[in-house]
């Protein structure tokens, strides 16, 4: 027992002389080499990067109609079940987001050529419900500051440089050819994904023994489980959401309903912040196009959603895939988001649950270790 101690703290000694070697590496990589070079290698793989998120998602529908066409028995569909569901689920992948381009575009449009139009009319209302509700004083201050505000944005849009615009232009069609590209990647990820895992264990193989890459493997099987859960869940409970705003938004009858009830379903993906995120420019539209009443009505509606969804729905889809508190759940919004953007607000909770499953596994197993000591 004691030999073999004295060789598993060898082992950890070699191990972390080999983390502080690579971290050396690196930052003497990155203080020595130009880092735009690393960000120019980054950027030419991001179609790829973009096409592997794709197939990840679609990975679990091209599984259940793998299973199906197994089931049929036959040698030839068999061999071949794994292409054809790949590429029937990316069929349909991209039939579903033609069809919702062809259906939102247009309606997006519509809205706002009348928002245009009808523009001068809603500030005119906006000012009559300020004046109406907070006195004609108080409202002509506020109207002031808004204006100012507008004004001056206004003002930072004319000062922008055409160079500049040009530029933001191309960055704008460069982003869109990304995304083309990414889609394209997208079938070939999902055909060649058993292919990529078998490349991948065979390069860690050069380096790890197969202790380690199964240890990957479970890791990656439960990280899924977490990501897949909490991705999948949260999207069924956003579209729940998404269509109790649609139906609750009619009856309201607040104008553009159908795009301000699509916000809220997309925004709803971020736990906590989304409901009230996506409810505001429903509020500020009701306030613009109705009057006081009718925003506090939608307010109140928006309010009453975010309970329901947090009190009740979500747990109930999403269960105990969570099962973190609250401080957690906020503060991994924060921190991804304030690196990610909006795509770190969204994947900042199932992240900490990973990084929460590790810390436990590393505690478990460091306590393990205690005990054999003594």
């Amino acid at each position: 027992m004691e030999k073999s101690l004295r060789w598993f703290k060898m082992r950890t000694v070699k191990n972390y002389v080999g983390i502080i070697l690579c971290a050396c590496v690196i930052i003497f990589i990155y203080k020595t080499f130009d880092i735009s070079l690393f960000s120019n290698i980054l950027s030419a793989f991001i179609p790829l990067i973009v096409g592997a998120i794709l197939a990840y998602f679609l990975q679990p529908l091209v599984y259940k109609f793998e299973m199906f066409l197994d089931s049929f028995q036959n040698k030839k569909l068999i061999k071949y079940s794994h292409t054809i569901s790949s590429i029937f689920v990316f069929v349909v992948f991209v039939l579903i987001i033609v069809v919702l381009m062809i259906a939102i575009i247009p309606a997006l449009v519509n809205y706002v050529v009348n928002i245009a139009d009808n523009l001068t009319l809603y500030i005119k209302n906006f000012e009559k419900t300020l004046e109406t509700y907070l006195g004609s004083n108080l409202a002509s201050e506020v109207i002031i500051k808004i204006d100012e505000m507008v004004v001056k944005y206004v003002n930072s849009i004319e000062a922008i440089d055409p160079i500049t615009t040009l530029g933001t232009l191309f960055k704008a069609g460069s982003t869109i050819i990304t995304a083309v590209l990414g889609l394209i990647f997208t079938p070939y990820v999902l055909i060649e994904a058993k292919r990529l895992v078998s490349i991948f264990d065979r390069l860690c193989s050069l380096f790890m023994s197969k202790e380690k890459i199964q240890l990957i493997h479970d890791y990656a099987v439960r990280s899924h489980q977490i990501f897949g859960q909490f991705i999948y869940g949260k999207f069924l409970d956003s579209l729940i959401i998404g269509i109790i705003a649609f139906i609750g938004l009619a009856i309201l009858k607040v104008k553009f309903f159908p795009i301000l009830a699509a916000f809220i379903l997309i925004t709803n993906m971020i736990p906590y912040f989304g409901p009230f995120i996506g409810g505001f420019p429903a509020v500020l539209v009701a306030l613009m196009t109705g009057d006081l009443f009718h925003a506090l009505a939608v307010l109140v509606f928006v309010f009453a959603l975010q309970q329901f969804d947090g009190l009740f729905l979500g747990p109930k889809i999403l269960g105990d895939v969570v099962g973190i508190s609250p401080f957690w759940v906020l503060l991994s919004i924060t921190v991804f988001g304030h690196f990610f953007g909006f795509i770190g607000m969204f994947i900042g909770v199932p992240m900490i649950c990973v990084i929460r499953m590790l810390f436990n596994d590393i505690i478990d197993f460091r306590n393990k270790m205690k005990e054999l000591d003594t």
